[in-house]
């Protein structure tokens, strides 16, 4: 069993909603699924970055309380159901994929494409990925005054039982 801990940036009003019925899997870049940063030194400050990123962009415009809330989850996962999308021979299997389907820059067609390929990887394997460890891109800003550092991020794909979380304010 894996246990990975991570931090995801929100509103008080999604993180109430989280805390009474679990996450919600959404559409990102790297495909569907609840988004972490993986605990670490930048982990709290990326959450809150996060949370600004689409604060600025109006997602959070429908929330009553759209003060930031920094979520710490414990994602708990069998080996077997876990996959890391950044060892070379899966990343040189997504590039092929990618290049056949032809899906250029498109951010929703890159999403698909993820979904696809895990699906994929879980027909061949008989098994249902439940967590996807990838680097993901920060948003812009955030490291200002440090080196720029390679960032795992932590996607959930399928939550049969929800990570256990605690909810705290940005």
């Amino acid at each position: 069993m894996l246990i990975l801990k991570g931090v995801h940036g929100t509103t008080v009003a999604r993180a109430r909603k989280i805390a009474d019925e679990g996450f919600s899997l959404s559409i990102g870049r790297r495909g569907s699924g609840a988004y972490f940063w993986r605990q670490g030194y930048h982990s709290r400050n990326l959450a809150v970055a996060w949370w600004k990123f689409c604060k600025e962009r109006n997602i959070y415009s429908g929330d009553n309380n759209q003060n930031c809330a920094v979520i710490d989850a414990e994602i708990s996962v069998k080996r077997a159901e876990y996959l890391s999308l950044e060892e070379h021979g899966i990343k040189d299997k997504i590039a092929v994929l990618a290049g056949k389907q032809r899906v250029g820059s498109d951010k929703r067609k890159i999403a698909k494409l993820y979904d696809f390929f895990i699906r994929k990887m879980e027909q061949k394997g008989k098994l249902k990925i439940r967590v996807v460890e990838i680097f993901l891109s920060h948003p812009r800003d955030v490291f200002v005054n440090f080196i720029r550092p390679r960032l795992w991020g932590i996607r959930a794909v399928m939550l049969h039982g929800h990570p256990t979380a605690s909810i705290s304010p940005g």
